[in-house]
């Protein structure tokens, strides 16, 4: 793509686009140019006529730690993070980013996406990244995956709309568990659950992820996927949307607690401590 991306690489095979997390040392955790970068991935794929499926997946051992507290990933900069703000359309998203925050944004972003939307989760995944998985169309995991949503450990309110969009995809009484009491679950229970479409070994997982998703649009007409894609999503598009307004309203309202500030400074002295532990 003509587009330069910051900490993710966005590659394109015949019908199928990826965008892949690119931070394998920091475990594709999320930073602001990553975030900027998703942003603008999304748009263009969204926009790209060639495409039917867009795949979100990571490089490493991991699909994403969730947010990079190091990195300041909580909250978009202001000022100009990566050459994506050089265009025009770049700086409407990133304006539309700060008027919403970026958690909605993107959750907005993945909801309504056109294309037939894959998450291929190769590894574990974590925190924002973990609720955002539930808006994807389909879920292919790695046998290695799990999925974690930590968010009450960290005194931090559902985030992402998956109150709403785990209940929907699981079941409400598995979305307690996992949502409420941040359950780690494995690929093989979400797979039971009916969360996860298809599980691949970890070692084969990419060949196995592409040959899938080949075969089944080498059967299929390209329109007619995506007219499916959009009459199933109609289906669950309002509540999706709503759940991802309400979870960021909760974010607000919680955050003029206090609390939330304390546990994250918490967890940042803990991850300061166990870094200093090992040098």
């Amino acid at each position: 793509m003509a587009h330069a991306y910051q900490d993710i690489i966005v590659s394109i095979d015949g019908k199928i686009a990826t965008i892949k997390l690119n931070r394998p040392k920091s475990l594709n955790a999320l930073s602001p140019p990553l975030i900027h970068s998703l942003i603008r991935a999304l748009e263009d794929l969204a926009n790209n006529k060639d495409t039917v499926v867009t795949v979100i997946t990571g490089e490493g051992r991991f699909f994403s730690a969730g947010v990079d507290l190091k990195a300041g990933g909580a909250a978009l900069t202001t000022g100009p993070p990566s050459p994506l703000e050089s265009t025009s359309k770049s700086i409407q998203l990133l304006g539309e980013a700060e008027r919403l925050g970026w958690v909605e944004l993107v959750g907005r972003m993945l909801i309504n996406h056109p294309k037939v939307l894959v998450f291929a989760l190769n590894g574990p995944v974590v925190g924002i990244t973990a609720a955002w998985t539930a808006y994807a169309d389909l879920i292919l995991a790695s046998d290695t995956a799990t999925l974690h949503l930590p968010f009450s450990n960290l005194g931090l309110v559902p985030e992402g709309g998956c109150a709403q969009s785990f209940s929907t995809r699981m079941g409400w009484g598995r979305a307690v568990e996992v949502v409420m009491f941040g359950r780690k679950a494995t690929a093989q229970e979400l797979h039971q659950w009916g969360f996860v479409n298809q599980i691949f070994p970890s070692t084969t997982f990419s060949t196995l992820l592409h040959t899938y998703l080949t075969t089944h649009l080498s059967t299929s007409a390209p329109i007619a996927l995506l007219t499916a894609k959009k009459l199933l999503r109609d289906v669950v598009r309002a509540d999706f949307e709503r759940g991802n307004v309400e979870s960021v309203r909760a974010m607000g309202v919680q955050a003029t607690t206090g609390e939330t500030a304390r546990e994250m400074g918490r967890k940042r002295r803990e991850m300061e401590a166990k870094s200093k532990s090992k040098i």
